[in-house]
């Protein structure tokens, strides 16, 4: 029995003094500690201050934000509007990338403007970030309730998105506010096509004819004529509905 045990220890004991002689000629021959460091924790392994962890993505800033920080440190207190006409001369020229690397300057300097949050969701909207686009319309409701456009802006990507609902919900507010905003394209027509259309979505056909018949002839095409056709089919006249999708061809 003693013999056993013997054998026993002086195996493990064998053991334990191989393991360690392993560990010893691994560390000193490929600088195990560092290897530790550099794939398991992600830190620098030459000791220099100046290191950053390299992941995925690149250490640092990428080059979008660092263009916007560039910019927002251009920004003086009370600059902040001149900032905006030049996103607003980009947006003209169609250069919407542009535009929102200034209006995010712009919101980086000064959180709290009331003009940026909603030319920014235009910005992103151009640029097909509809939610994005959603999220900064909302925001410049909170921080200024009474600009209209924003609502009629939020109802139009709501429509784009097929929520009728919520189109039908901001529409009402920019119709009953009654500041139609036509050097900015949100006219009454524009409106109640909006209205119009979301309500013919939503099944109520009768109010859905009235605001859609409610638009200026000039400013009738073959979407207004498509959603009275819709709208007429769903009150069960097809005699109306086929005279408008007649002319919904026409145009």
């Amino acid at each position: 029995m003693q013999k056993k045990v013997i054998v026993v220890f002086v195996l493990l004991a064998l053991l334990i003094c191989l393991l360690v002689f392993l560990c010893y000629c691994f560390t000193v021959e490929h600088n195990f500690a560092g290897y530790v460091k550099k794939n398991v924790f992600n830190f620098p392994v030459n000791g220099s201050k100046n290191s950053k962890p390299v992941g995925k993505k690149d250490a640092g800033i990428n080059s979008y934000d660092q263009e916007v920080e560039k910019i927002a440190s251009l920004i003086s207190l009370g600059q902040e509007d001149e900032f905006i006409e030049k996103a607003l001369a980009e947006m003209r020229a169609q250069n919407y990338k542009e535009a929102l690397k200034i209006y995010d300057a712009v919101a980086i300097a000064d959180p709290n403007n009331k003009r940026v949050w909603m030319n920014r969701g235009t910005a992103k909207s151009s640029l097909k970030d509809y939610n994005g686009a959603i999220a900064d319309y909302t925001y410049s409701i909170e921080i200024n309730p009474e600009r209209y456009t924003a609502y009629f802006n939020r109802a139009a990507i709501y429509y784009k998105l097929g929520d009728w609902q919520n189109a039908l919900n901001d529409i009402n507010v920019y119709i009953q506010a009654g500041q139609f905003e036509e050097k900015y394209g949100n006219n009454k027509d524009d409106a109640y096509f909006i209205k119009g259309a979301a309500l013919t979505r939503l099944g109520m056909y009768d109010e859905a004819v009235k605001a859609l018949l409610y638009i200026k002839q000039e400013s009738v095409d073959k979407h207004v004529y498509n959603d009275l056709a819709r709208a007429y089919e769903g009150l069960g006249d097809e005699k109306k509905a086929g005279e408008y999708r007649e002319k919904a061809k026409a145009n």
